[in-house]
């Protein structure tokens, strides 16, 4: 038996070799290398975020398949919820009261599911919100480059603290096993959290209300 989502069907644009890279960079963060935590612990983030780890089905005889990690939120009255049941790296910045983490979203395409790493931001009780086309038209804007080009030959996007403000590092995949001068491997975006706060606005303003349509989380997108 086949599961029904398959992280080697993600993709994070148009292009195969797209999915390729991204489904090693989420097979390297679900083994650990951004982080560690063993199946059923709790590994705390501050403000009242922690990742869950899960252990996962094993469909074959290989080795088990690398736990499923979630992101929960705790509020000050000791109400929890689950903010995204399945991330693609143990990656969240915590800046209390936001938090910014990539997380596995579902899409049909071509009537089949598949998985891409998607970055969002969350200010509970609010949804989390999908920012990343927003960090890619900024990213476009401040470098002179193609919006177009730049999604869809987007891989992954990965925040970390930035003394005092937030630095995401993106990934980009041409699709061409030879490396193009014409087009980067790495982009990066400096932000403040005042900026973040307005690009979660924004959104939440001219965005639609979704749900995954695997974990059924509601969340917001333009």
């Amino acid at each position: 038996m086949t599961p029904y989502f398959n992280r080697q069907r993600a993709r994070s644009t148009l292009t195969k070799p797209a999915a390729k890279l991204a489904s090693t960079l989420g097979l390297a963060c679900a083994l650990g290398l951004a982080g560690c935590t063993t199946p059923g612990s709790h590994a705390s983030l501050g403000g009242g975020y922690e990742e869950i780890r899960h252990s996962q089905i094993q469909w074959t005889q290989a080795a088990p398949p690398p736990a499923r990690i979630s992101l929960r939120y705790q509020n000050g009255n000791g109400h929890s919820r689950v903010i995204w049941p399945s991330l693609y790296c143990q990656n969240a910045v915590v800046h209390p009261p936001l938090a910014v983490f990539v997380a596995e979203r579902d899409f049909l395409f071509e009537g089949k599911p598949e998985i891409r790493p998607r970055l969002f931001a969350v200010n509970p009780p609010h949804a989390p919100v999908d920012i990343t086309e927003e960090i890619l038209i900024l990213w476009s804007q401040r470098s002179s480059h193609d919006l177009s080009q730049a999604l869809k030959n987007y891989s992954l996007a990965t925040p970390q603290d930035d003394q005092g403000g937030l630095d995401i590092s993106l990934k980009f995949w041409s699709g061409e096993i030879i490396h193009s001068d014409d087009w980067p491997d790495t982009g990066d975006v400096k932000l403040t959290w005042e900026q973040l706060v307005r690009i979660m606005e924004k959104i939440q303003a001219a965005g639609q209300p979704q749900k995954d349509p695997r974990w059924h989380t509601e969340f917001i997108s333009l």
